[in-house]
């Protein structure tokens, strides 16, 4: 497991001031040819809340409907309080299918939508167990700039002006 130097480290609360001032001034403006699902999926892997996970293993299939042929299928395996992403399928029983565009997948990993927005515009399907359908955005969680994200969007609808930035 990589970890950062002490200078890397020292270098934390500047990087993380950065990320988010961009969510809160910059927003979203991602071009479809900028959308790329392998750091979406990275991404969630890091930060998914594996306590929230249950002690048994979960496997989810992530099937991109549209984006670069190599980086449309992708499973998140949970097991032991680890998990691993996979490109090729591990040979498991699955536990969801999340059938998505990497734009709505990852507009709700931002912040930018909620799971319900991103489900009732079908951006998103989660086929499997109701429960765990229920339970699979505790377990990934968001973006760690999504909360900066939606504030500044309630801001924003509340006050125009609010999102000049200089």
């Amino acid at each position: 497991e990589d970890r950062l130097t002490a200078a890397g480290e020292a270098l934390r609360p500047i990087v993380m001031a950065l990320g988010h001032w961009g969510a809160q001034w910059v927003g979203s403006r991602l071009r479809e040819d900028e959308l790329d699902a392998g750091l979406l999926m990275w991404d969630m892997r890091r930060f998914a809340c594996i306590p929230a996970f249950p002690p048994t293993p979960v496997v989810i299939h992530f099937q991109f409907r549209e984006g670069r042929v190599s980086e449309r299928a992708w499973w998140l395996v949970v097991e032991d309080g680890v998990a691993d992403l996979c490109r090729d399928d591990p040979g498991r029983e699955l536990t969801l299918v999340v059938d998505a565009t990497v734009r709505a997948l990852t507009e709700v990993w931002a912040g930018d939508l909620t799971p319900a927005q991103a489900l009732a515009s079908h951006g998103i399907r989660v086929d499997g167990a109701q429960r765990d359908a229920a339970d699979l955005w505790r377990w990934l969680g968001t973006s760690v700039f999504a909360s900066t994200r939606r504030a500044a969007a309630q801001l924003a609808a509340s006050d125009p002006g609010s999102r000049r930035g200089g």
